[in-house]
């Protein structure tokens, strides 16, 4: 018995030395291998699709855009507390924050989520330098199980995909992982255009959109704390309402568009924001990927304007 005893602690320390180990090389991986803003970069863009998509950083002097399909604004403000303590000579901060953000849809954005899809964005939250407490996530409906699970795989076990990416890129060249992000630039689809005009591609993208009713509460309260880590920081925050099919934005409920706009007053009432409305910018289908996403074409459009209102700030 004593003998078992003995084997079993052994056995338990040599775990906990190989678990404490692999931790702190996953850290160190992630550490050595993370984004790090460039010293010039002046504008940073960071949010969901409709930025990823729409604003090229190409026209936008001195800026990087890190937004990432599907990246609630919890998460973007996590990573933009890490970029901010990182560089201080980042003096804007664009994120996306349009009318069709308004839907209740989106307070539970991670609960509706296949498991599939929450591993996703899990990971992307471990795999920042610092990961988010849990003690953060928890109001968001995270899933502690899942959230445990993620966070063993990325953070403490033996992450070979870290090890491999190590070897194969340099710091400075590397094709940064999907939870940074970057600019996408989105071709014309053919489809799309000319079936779009039609009012039945509207209203399946209405129903589609605002299939669940209700108001958002939660969303928009990240609004304000990347408003005051923005203050804190001496930066600009710059809010932008993002181009919209006009049949679509015409179709949408007075009570989303009251709702968003009473927001969007609320905020700037309350800090040093500024806000683009860009949702009636373009009127063109032909520079739209679909109703709420610009295609190459119209990001270069967009990013021109956008150039130009943030240098008139």
């Amino acid at each position: 018995m004593k003998r078992f005893i003995v084997r079993a602690l052994l056995f338990l320390l040599i775990a906990t030395g190989v678990i404490v180990l692999t931790h702190w090389l996953n850290s160190y991986l992630i550490r050595t291998t993370a984004y790090r803003v460039n010293d010039d970069v002046v504008t940073l863009i960071t949010g969901n699709s409709t930025l990823q998509y729409g604003v090229n950083p190409k026209f936008i002097p001195h800026s990087d855009n890190i937004s990432v399909e599907s990246e609630p604004l919890f998460m973007s403000y996590y990573k933009i507390k890490e970029l901010l303590k990182q560089n201080r000579s980042i003096k804007n901060v664009v994120i996306p924050f349009s009318i069709h953000d308004a839907r209740k849809v989106n307070d539970d954005y991670l609960n509706q989520l296949d498991d599939a899809w929450k591993k996703e964005l899990y990971s992307r939250i471990c795999f920042l330098e610092n990961p988010i407490p849990f003690t953060c996530l928890k109001d968001y409906g995270v899933n502690s199980v899942l959230y445990g699970e993620i966070f063993l795989r990325d953070r403490v076990f033996p992450n070979f995909f870290f090890i491999s990416r190590r070897i194969r890129f340099s710091n400075n060249n590397c094709a940064y992982l999907s939870h940074i992000g970057q600019f996408k630039p989105m071709s014309l689809d053919t489809a799309i255009y000319v079936n779009s005009f039609t009012e039945e591609y509207i209203d399946a993208a209405i129903k589609y959109k605002f299939f669940y009713d209700g108001i958002e509460q939660k969303y928009s309260t990240y609004l304000d704390s990347i408003a005051n880590l923005c203050t804190h920081y001496g930066t600009r925050m710059i809010v932008v309402n993002m181009p919209m099919y006009p049949e679509f934005k015409q179709k949408i409920s007075n009570v989303y568009k009251v709702h968003y706009y009473s927001t969007i007053s609320r905020l700037l009432g309350m800090f040093d924001v500024d806000f683009l409305d860009y949702s009636s910018l373009i009127q063109d289908h032909i520079y739209f990927r679909d109703e709420i996403h610009l295609n190459s074409r119209g990001a270069e459009l967009l990013s021109k304007k956008m150039a130009s209102d943030i240098g008139g700030l």
